[in-house]
């Protein structure tokens, strides 16, 4: 157990196993744990779990072939299939898994952007005057002749209406003056 008889010459001694790897008694060939499965004892005379036991790597972990343990999935990655055989895969910009070992990439929630591209980070909150949808890579500032009515970045900014106006990132509109006109009826200039 844990040699193999790799040049099937009964004149030569069996060649040791190595970790990663298992033969059965009588083998010509060390077999490499299938990934998704690990040699957990470094023992090539006992076979990798998974094999026997039924024991795999857990959901966010995965195990390339002949590995010796599993490994957890970094932060920024997610085991998207749940399959211990295959690698763990980046999330995409606008979501964030922020600890290891995730099953999925979480959407940055509306009101909330990933401003720095990075999955690894947590998804940081607009500020008032601005907005984002839900997976955003960037808080819109409210143009002008709009407003951030209700301070809800997870709300779209609201059109002001004839007779009012406002700048950028306004939180509300401003009816003209006394006096004064709405001659064009753009609400983005004064």
């Amino acid at each position: 157990l844990g040699t193999a008889d790799s040049d099937m010459d009964a004149s030569t001694p069996c060649v040791a196993c190595g970790a990663g790897f298992y033969a059965a008694a009588g083998s010509t060939v060390c077999v490499q744990c299938a990934a998704g499965y690990v040699d957990h004892d470094s023992d090539a005379s006992t076979a990798c779990d998974g094999n026997v036991s039924g024991a795999v790597c857990a959901a966010g972990t995965y195990a390339a072939a002949g590995s010796t343990r599993c490994t957890n999935c970094s932060a920024g990655f997610a085991d998207l299939d749940s399959n211990p055989a295959t690698a763990c895969v980046a999330c995409a910009a606008g979501r964030a898994a922020v600890s290891e070992t995730q099953t999925s990439c979480t959407p940055c929630r509306a009101g909330t952007a990933d401003l720095d591209a990075n999955a690894s980070t947590a998804c940081v909150a607009c500020a008032v005057g601005t907005y984002s949808a839900e997976a955003a890579t960037n808080c819109t500032v409210c143009p002008a002749g709009e407003a951030d009515a209700d301070s809800d970045p997870s709300t779209a900014c609201v059109s002001c209406g004839a007779g009012y106006h406002s700048v950028a990132g306004a939180l509300s509109c401003r009816q003209c003056q006394a006096g004064w006109a709405d001659l064009d009826s753009n609400a983005a200039t004064a």
